[in-house]
């Protein structure tokens, strides 16, 4: 059983880097399991250097887009508070 949402992500990249894992439909933007992992890395690293610290709550004003859901995915996997 995986734990969190980051390991199961990160389990699926080392299966299927390449496999779409996020679609925008509308702009038709496609990202793999392994964009989504990279994301989430540069995101984690760019939050260290900010000095925003784990638990700490992250306020994210956007409208719903691959976007979101990369930060929803990133914020929360880095052990992050998410606040719509």
């Amino acid at each position: 059983m995986v734990k969190n949402i980051f390991r199961l992500i990160e389990r699926a990249t080392n299966s299927y880097p390449q496999k779409i894992f996020l679609k925008d439909i509308n702009k038709q933007i496609n990202f793999s399991y392994d964009d989504t992992i990279q994301f989430i890395y540069k995101l984690n690293n760019n939050l260290f250097l900010k000095k925003i610290k784990k638990r700490e709550k992250i306020v994210v004003i956007f409208d719903n887009s691959v976007l979101l859901s990369l930060l929803f995915l990133g914020i929360t996997s880095t052990n992050r508070v998410f606040v719509p």
